[in-house]
């Protein structure tokens, strides 16, 4: 229903602007149970029905129950016109009293006593969020223009309304979380800090709000809102401990002085940036300093062109490339780390020690960090049985030692069925751990049982849809059944996302190659790469080069082969099928190369039973 005086939009024929206005002056069009009592009278509406509206969804939001139901139309307009609906913290205790002011407030059936515009709710509920210590800052959106170019605009305001919504989210959450994770405000610093974990439990980084540099004071929101969403994407690692501020203006318009923040004493990183616009143009600083000496770990700046319709895109982008260059297993967080966790003697290793260990091994596969890794994790299983991260490592790694037959202790038990059990418990601990489904995804793969394996894949990915570690390890696995649909895609975002990937990576574009008979492409993906210790990486390019009818070329790679692979030649096909995860298809096709390539004793074989063949 088009409001009084509203312009025809571009692009709108009169034939649809006649249909869009056919309501009738007094007739009542909409959901019943959300509408606000003047609509429900069939009055003239004004954007404070919308107000209302929106307070019905928060109501129904944090009590899980609608504000006004009925068994039919007549009952629920009689509850909207003459009824207040139950209190909400009647219907879920961990509701603050101000929170259900605002939402009162929202559902005030006199239109002149409720909000009159949604900034004005907008600022109550980030007042409620500071005052409630919630690890989380709303995202103040542009302001409204008029004028040619408007209706883009306005279409922001109302992202903003909707991000009111987020903020409950946010909010609620935060409260109820409140019973496993502590929340307290450091006084005076503006710190909004959940409990600390235990110093096991992977460093703490503190992220002070990113300042706005720019003589655009109406920027300050996306400053603001890029802070909240790196805080966001960083607390996805659930290694890390984040410590947000909520008061910009604490820090805003001068230096840092990293000793004087008032971050907690066991914060080790202290991450800050500036925003800066100039014309048509932004650049984002950032930097992350070591809290205790003030030493810089990392740092960059990023320029973009900025325009009003890729805003929200380049504040996406902005906090992907900010996160990954700190976060994750490939980050400068576990760059940093990883000296000092080398230089201790293995039994003192704490918990993210030895995770540390097993991310080394991620960068470089070797027999020997495999066995450090894994002896380590195995003592954090013991002393620490509630790590889900430590459980979820170590069981990557006994999948590793039956893949790669590394390590192994086949007189003690199955490395494949103890993954599979200690993947399993780490989602029990945690179900919100994605490492731990990215593990259970593995040993899935492992054991043939494939669709199960996706569907753990691609809740791993949803858990944290921009962790690098995640998207390349998962898109091998998919590559290796010869999904590339979804496979390529994930790589290629984490190469965006990080340009300067493991070693391993670019196999994911040689399979896809190689399997579809482009033999020189696929050759090119394996200049550079680096597979450490597995067979794997020179029989991909001997078979390559046995495909182009270059045997030649192939013997030093098929002697490198041969010399990491200690069992008889004829098992190398069920090798690449049973531990590898490599489907039928793809196993067979690089067994033809290999054998074109000079192979000799390779042998016909079926297929092992658990595999499925395409």
């Amino acid at each position: 229903k088009l409001a009084p005086g509203a312009e025809q939009e571009p692009g709108l024929d009169d034939a649809t602007m006649t249909a869009l206005d056919m309501t009738n002056p007094g007739a009542v069009i909409g959901t019943v149970s959300y509408m606000s009592p003047e609509q429900a009278l069939g009055k003239d509406l004004d954007h404070r029905t919308d107000i209302y509206s929106l307070g019905v969804v928060l109501y129904e939001m944090i009590t899980a129950r609608r504000a006004f139901g009925g068994n039919t139309s007549a009952a629920i307009f009689d509850e909207i016109l003459n009824r207040a609906p139950t209190a909400p913290v009647e219907l879920n205790r961990k509701v603050p009293a101000e929170l259900e002011r605002i939402v009162n407030k929202a559902l005030e059936k006199d239109v002149d006593l409720r909000y009159q515009s949604t900034s004005e709710l907008r600022s109550d509920l980030k007042r409620l969020r500071r005052d409630s210590s919630a690890d989380r800052a709303t995202v103040t959106p542009p302001p409204v223009a008029d004028g040619p170019g408007g209706r883009r605009v306005r279409l922001l305001g109302v992202a903003g309304a909707l991000l009111v919504m987020v903020v409950a989210v946010i909010l609620l959450k935060g409260l109820s979380g409140r019973d496993a994770t502590s929340v307290d405000t450091t006084p005076d610093s503006g710190i909004d800090a959940r409990a600390t974990q235990a110093s096991s439990r992977g460093p703490t980084i503190d992220v002070l709000p990113f300042t706005n540099a720019s003589d655009d004071a109406d920027q300050k929101y996306f400053s603001e809102g890029l802070t909240v969403d790196v805080v966001t994407e960083l607390s996805r690692y659930h290694e890390l401990t984040v410590i947000a501020h909520s008061s910009a203006e604490t820090y805003e318009d001068r230096d840092v002085d990293i000793g004087k923040t008032g971050a907690s004493p066991v914060t080790r990183y202290l991450l800050k940036g500036s925003v800066r616009k100039a014309g048509q143009q932004i650049r984002v600083s950032v930097q992350l300093s070591n809290s205790g000496d003030g030493r810089l770990v990392w740092g960059t700046n990023y320029e973009r062109d900025l325009t009003v319709g890729n805003l929200f895109e380049l504040q996406d982008e902005l906090t992907q490339q900010v996160v990954n260059a700190i976060a994750g297993s490939y980050g400068a967080l576990t760059r940093a780390e990883l000296p000092s966790a080398r230089r201790k003697p293995p039994g003192s290793l704490d918990s993210y020690d030895c995770v540390l260990r097993a991310y080394e091994y991620l960068h470089v596969h070797t027999s020997a960090k495999h066995l450090a890794a894994r002896d380590c994790l195995e003592r954090v299983a013991e002393a620490d049985p509630d790590y889900a991260d430590g459980k979820a490592w170590l069981a990557y790694l006994y999948a590793e030692e039956n893949h790669h037959r590394w390590n192994e202790r086949t007189d003690e038990y199955d490395a494949l069925e103890r993954a599979m059990e200690l993947a399993a418990e780490a989602v029990r601990l945690d179900t919100a751990n994605n490492v731990a489904h990215g593990v259970l995804a593995l040993t899935h793969f492992a054991s043939g049982d494939y669709e199960r394996a996706k569907v753990e894949a691609y809740r791993t990915i949803d858990l944290n849809p921009n962790d690098t570690l995640w998207l390349t390890l998962l898109g091998y696995y998919l590559a290796l059944q010869e999904d590339f649909e979804h496979s390529l895609p994930m790589v290629r975002k984490a190469i965006a996302l990080d340009p300067h990937p493991p070693g391993w990576v670019p196999v994911v574009f040689f399979f896809d190659h190689y399997q579809h008979d482009r033999y020189e492409q696929a050759l090119s993906e394996l200049r550079g790469v680096d597979m450490g210790e597995d067979f794997l990486g020179p029989a991909l390019v001997a078979a390559t080069y046995g495909q182009l009818g270059r045997s030649g070329d192939a013997g030093p790679a098929l002697d490198e082969m041969l010399a990491l692979w200690s069992r008889p030649v004829g098992e190398i096909r069920g090798e690449l099928i049973e531990r590898h995860s490599m489907s039928v298809a793809l196993a067979d096709h690089l067994m033809e190369g290999l054998t074109k390539a000079g192979l000799e004793g390779v042998a016909e074989t079926t297929a092992p039973e658990n595999t499925v063949a395409d």
